[in-house]
């Protein structure tokens, strides 16, 4: 996801790549882990152990986009030409 940002001058049909292999790498890292976790789980906490398992993916998925929407205004700030007299 990283790589996007910085592949800016690459064509179009590299771009889908750069977001779509991250989204199914992760896609099937969360169900194995989520399935791993209800199974290793005690049944008298299985809904403990899912509710953190939301929560850290909650959390995750909020840092992301802190992270990237930090990363893409400094990309774009880097990358935006004025005009002279602005």
């Amino acid at each position: 996801m990283l790589a996007y940002p910085f592949g800016y001058g690459t064509a179009r049909s590299l771009r889908i790549p750069y977001l779509g292999m991250p989204g199914v790498g992760l896609g099937a890292v969360m169900t194995v882990a989520s399935s791993t976790i209800m199974r290793v789980a005690p049944v008298s906490r299985v809904g403990m152990a899912v509710s953190l398992v939301e929560v850290a993916y909650e959390l995750g998925g909020a840092s992301g986009v802190t992270l990237m929407g930090s990363i893409l205004t400094v990309v774009y700030g880097v990358s935006l030409l004025l005009p002279l007299g602005a």
